[in-house]
């Protein structure tokens, strides 16, 4: 006749209790089904819990089944069950103890880098250069730091760097460095003190602070060479 599939097929859909159930109602756990491959219930279990299903009841019934034939490895008793569940718990106490320094640690670290930031943007107040200001803002405000005085203090150098490149300004300025130079070759005026005169903070052409070392082209100061060629192209 057929051979019984019942065992095989709870084992391989992962159902505990209905081959909980088989094995006690005499279910032969050393049956080798041709439509699993000639394989055991015990090899095509779908879980763990359900592979425990053999092991308990090896342990209840030891003498049923030859077990090393279901390939059953060995019997799970209650007592090494309380054993596993409370090595389980162990694990996972450390698991959550892990898990709670490991958030105090960023938790710390990212007190840190906000408070870092909070004193780096509170000293960069003082700067004349926006673009680094804006972008130690961004990383401020990413950290949660207060950032409305440094807000504040942007609009205020970008207003300056407006008014500076603004086209009326950089005529004002050529119009005095035209005056100087005529002065200096009429002798009217010390070369030194007239190069002290001329001499500014800002990029003639866009605004910007200047750089250590800045270019320098018709008495003017500029931060790049991309605003010298602005500017000769304008001239």
């Amino acid at each position: 006749g057929l051979l019984p599939a019942e065992l095989h097929e709870a084992a391989a859909a992962g159902d505990v209790e209905r081959v909980g159930a088989l094995l006690e109602g005499g279910a032969d756990p050393t049956l080798r089904h041709p439509d699993f491959r000639h394989r055991v219930a015990y090899d095509v279990a779908a879980t763990k819990e359900v592979r425990n299903a053999f092991r308990r009841r090896m342990a209840a019934a030891p003498d049923d089944w030859d077990w090393k034939a279901a390939n059953v490895p060995s019997p799970l008793t209650d007592e090494q069950e309380a054993a596993q569940a409370e090595r389980e718990k162990a694990k996972e106490r450390e698991r959550r103890k892990r898990r709670e320094k490991e958030r105090k640690d960023r938790k710390a670290a990212a007190a840190a880098e906000a408070g870092s930031a909070q004193a780096e943007l509170a000293n960069a107040l003082t700067c004349n250069d926006a673009d680094a200001l804006e972008a130690l803002v961004a990383r401020a405000e990413a950290l949660a730091v207060d950032v409305s005085a440094a807000r504040a203090r942007v609009e205020e150098l970008r207003q300056e760097q407006a008014a500076w490149a603004a086209p009326e300004a950089r005529r004002r300025r050529e119009a005095e460095a035209r005056a100087l130079a005529m002065e200096r070759r009429l002798g009217g005026a010390n070369d030194a003190a007239g190069a002290a005169t001329a001499r500014a903070t800002r990029c003639h052409w866009c605004g910007k602070p200047l750089p250590p070392t800045p270019f320098q082209k018709h008495f003017f100061d500029y931060c790049t060479t991309a605003c010298v060629q602005a500017h000769a192209r304008e001239l």
